[in-house]
């Protein structure tokens, strides 16, 4: 069998070393001890289906309570810089889902959809 090897056996063991110190290190065992993945931000009820009205990128939280184009808070490659609060752009969806979800045409293609499914 044909040896695959990148690094030689002292380079693998040097940074074999080197990763078991970083493990080690306090900031790495503080960070472990958190246990910050437990703790992440909850989903909402627009989470990865709101998007910009400008690109078509999807809204990132901004803050507590804001969404805002992703593509223009992270790096500037789109023009809407205007935030909306999440409470508002929720509300406003909710109202619309109340009003217009259950016209007759509506569920009719609903049923019909769910049928053939």
């Amino acid at each position: 069998m044909a040896d695959l090897r990148v690094a030689d056996e002292d380079l693998w063991a040097r940074v074999a070393a080197r990763l078991g110190a970083i493990a080690a290190s306090p900031v790495s065992t503080a960070v472990r001890e958190s246990r910050f993945w437990e703790r992440r931000r909850p989903g909402h009820m627009l989470t990865r289906l709101a998007v910009c009205g400008c690109c078509g990128h999807k809204l990132a939280a901004v803050g507590r309570d804001y969404l805002r184009c992703a593509r223009a808070h992270r790096n500037g490659l789109c023009d809407n810089t205007v935030g909306v609060r999440r409470g508002v752009l929720e509300d406003i969806v909710v109202e619309a889902l109340k009003h217009r979800l259950m016209q007759p045409d509506l569920v009719a293609e609903f049923i019909e959809a769910f049928l053939a499914a």
